[in-house]
């Protein structure tokens, strides 16, 4: 006899020897992965959990963190530098931007600073004096010594008249031009740069020799005209509490009875940095004078309480108008250079000292509005959000590092680089923050949990942050009181056997794991590797089996909780429920689908509450609405537990069937309907047909049954027993 020949099925291995980290794409290469969650590449090339986190501190309100030689950060009023409280006088309503600049600490929007090594040294940046008595004002040397003037007049004073040493103030032309005889050459000679001395009482306290201040009140005034052009912006040459020295020229002495102000301000930035010692910052919007701008400003050298000091020196301050439109961005000193970003343009700028200062306008990929604290320098590579992408710049042209995202799309993100490694926290289009771990070295990223970043910064070979939801400081690596709990994670792979062309079947997959002593694998993935390989075909009768009992209803709700617990994070956190017939687990709605009907229920999965601690909890409930909208759980299923809830929301351990008829079910709380013969699914007892069933106990189930004509039942039935025994009360 002649048998056709068994053609031996060729048999492949694939092996992922490598963590590729995280991909988002539809086809992706082997030992990356779909999605995942609480992923590090710590341990490359293993697959690993991170870290568990800590909790450093626990400010009533953190606005801000800095680094200086101490751990720096703002609560509320007060600035804390290490474990020293000072007392600022912070507004409270609003984040803070810290900038260092030598042993100081510049607070922004409320433009104050401090000291770090002497915490005395304090106070405000912006200063303002208004005169309340008489202003005197005469010409004087540079050093405040008052000067004579022996001759205002349009004609040169005669030789008689005239003295070695004598001023004269020559009015034939304008400007007046103030003169000084010199016996030596028998001429008058002109005095280049005049100085006015300003008296009042305390008008000098508050400011220092060489600030730029901005005067303001003679302008418009009745009684000199002279005076008007005194208002505007000086540089002050010399001081004493009860006068300042500016520039320039009075023919005579006056005295002034209008108050004026000299004041001291910082303009209104956007974004600011340090760089070469100074304070940077840009403006697009009106400034403190409410005039509309698109500027970039720089401090004076080493002195960031100056923007307007103009001496015609290395040291003074820089303002420079821009013509590229839109909203700056974001600020950052890279490689030595101020950076100023908007959405498509990075403006650098070059030089020295602002007279050589040039600013280097380049077209390209800049940072996404609402991502200014994404910019972060790691291992000399600067990394930033754009508008679509996240990008890589190394002082020429941004490269995308970001493809690993496929088509998610994220805005408001913060970053920070410590150890080779750029942690970016973003929020996706569902207003769900995620944070993403990029390594550098290796190039891949990771995706860890759902965390809301408010501000980040490293210390001591640690990385703080700021939790948006519990408003505590935590830290990366455990610093502080590390968690207690596990860090749960799930690693989903792409589409296995996709490059494979022909008919394919997986006969087997295996998982080599190191464990830590107490750790489980999950239920649902042991399964899931147990039976890989298998393929069990279902019969018509088998996907048609009538539900018996609660039972098994909630053996369904369960296997979908093994799904959860396996795929959670593939499925995204939702804040609403949505219909059930438009729910994700189709392994659970496909099994009972032509068993129940669900009418106005809910099935809501991914982050259904926090924890105390503001950890998620993940999972899957079948509920109801309240007449407010509220959703209402009926069961509940979260890690390892079943709850049950009543129809007001409250746990319970008694489970409403709700009323029955010959042909349906109908479970209140939830409205389900089974829609098979009642008879085979209760063992109802004789001529009841119709009433209310309550179920007491589970497993073995005690039933309290009432029917319609008033008549109580008790059932009991056991593991072993295949059928409800009924008795009347």
């Amino acid at each position: 006899m002649r048998l056709p020949e068994v053609i031996e099925l060729e048999q492949q291995q694939e092996v992922d020897e490598v963590f590729g980290g995280y991909n988002h794409n539809l086809r992706i290469n082997t030992g990356e992965y779909y999605d995942m969650r609480n992923l590090t590449s710590s341990y490359y090339p293993l697959l690993s959990p991170r870290a568990r986190r800590g909790t450093f501190k626990q400010p009533s309100k953190p606005l801000g963190m800095i680094v200086k030689d101490k751990f720096c950060y703002v609560n509320g009023r007060y600035i804390y530098i290490g474990d020293q409280r000072i007392d600022m006088n912070l507004d409270t309503s609003s984040k803070k931007t810290l900038v260092s600049m030598g042993a100081y600490i510049v607070i922004l929007p409320d433009k104050k600073y401090i000291n770090t090594a002497d915490l005395t040294d304090k106070g405000d940046i912006e200063t303002e004096i208004t005169t309340t008595d008489t202003v005197e004002l005469e010409l004087a040397r540079i050093d405040g010594e008052a000067i004579t003037v022996k001759f205002t007049q349009d004609t040169e004073p005669t030789e008689d008249e005239r003295e070695n040493g004598d001023y004269w103030i020559d009015t034939s032309a304008d400007p007046h031009t103030l003169k000084r005889f010199s016996s030596t050459s028998g001429m008058w000679i002109t005095v280049l740069t005049t100085y006015i001395k300003i008296k009042a009482t305390n008008i000098g306290k508050d400011f220092k020799q060489y600030d730029g201040v901005n005067i303001s009140g003679f302008k418009d005034n009745t009684q000199r005209e002279d005076l008007d052009k005194i208002d505007g912006s000086f540089v002050v040459w010399a001081r004493d509490d009860d006068y300042i020295v500016i520039i320039g020229m009075l023919d005579h002495v006056a005295e002034f009875s209008r108050p004026i102000t000299v004041s001291r301000k910082m303009p209104d930035m956007d974004f600011v940095c340090e760089s070469n010692n100074r304070i940077w910052g840009c403006r697009y919007g009106e400034n403190n004078k409410g005039e509309f701008v698109n500027e970039i400003y720089a401090s004076k050298l080493g002195d960031f309480r100056n923007w307007s000091c103009f001496m015609g020196t290395s040291q003074d301050s820089y303002i420079a108008s821009c013509g590229t439109d839109g909203e700056w961005t974001g600020a950052i000193s890279y490689l030595g250079y101020p950076l100023f970003f908007k959405e498509n343009v990075v403006h650098k700028i070059y030089g020295q000292y602002p007279a050589n200062y040039q600013i280097q306008t380049t077209a390209c990929r800049g940072v996404q509005k609402g991502s200014s604290d994404s910019l972060n320098i790691v291992n000399e590579i600067l990394y930033y959000k754009g508008k679509h992408d996240v990008l890589a710049y190394d002082g020429s042209l941004p490269a995308e590092i970001s493809l690993a995202f496929g088509d998610e799309q994220y805005t408001e993100a913060k970053g920070c680089g410590y150890n080779g490694k750029y942690y970016l926290n973003m929020k996706d289009k569902n207003g769900v923050y995620h944070l993403f771990v990029y390594d550098t070295n290796r190039q891949i990223w990771c995706k860890e949990d759902e965390i809301q970043v408010d501000s980040f910064c490293v210390y001591d070979d640690e990385v703080y942050y700021i939790d948006s939801k519990s408003k505590y400081i935590r830290t990366i690596n455990g610093t502080g009181t590390k968690d207690s709990k596990p860090v749960n994670w799930m690693a989903e792979t792409g589409i296995i056997g996709m490059i494979l062309p022909n008919k394919k079947t997986i006969s087997r997959m295996l998982v080599r794991m190191s464990l830590a002593e107490g750790s489980k694998v999950n239920d649902a993935l042991a399964e899931e590797i147990k039976n890989s390989g298998k393929n069990e075909a279902k019969t018509d009768k088998s996907e048609n089996t009538v539900v018996a009992n609660f039972s098994e209803i909630k053996s369904l709700i369960i296997k979908s909780k093994d799904i959860v617990n396996a795929y959670y994070n593939k499925m995204k956190p939702k804040n609403d429920a949505i219909y059930a017939s438009l729910s994700a687990f189709d392994t659970f709605k496909n099994t009972i689908e032509d068993r129940l009907a669900l009418q106005d229920s809910y099935i809501r999965y991914g982050v259904l509450y926090y924890e105390i601690d503001d950890t998620p909890v993940y999972g899957v409930e079948l509920c109801h609405k309240d007449t407010e909208g509220n959703f209402i759980p009926y069961v509940r299923f979260v890690n390892d537990n079943v709850l049950f809830f009543d129809s007001t929301g409250n746990k319970t351990n008694s489970i409403e069937y709700g009323t029955f008829k010959t042909d349906s079910i109908e479970i209140t709380g939830a409205e389900m309907r089974l829609v098979k013969n009642v008879n085979d699914l209760l063992n109802l007892p004789d001529d009841v047909t119709s009433g209310k069933a309550i179920l007491l106990v589970d497993e073995p189930y005690i039933v309290l049954l009432i029917s319609n004509d008033g008549r109580l039942f008790t059932g009991y039935k056991n593991s072993s027993a295949s059928q409800i025994t009924w008795n009347e009360k």
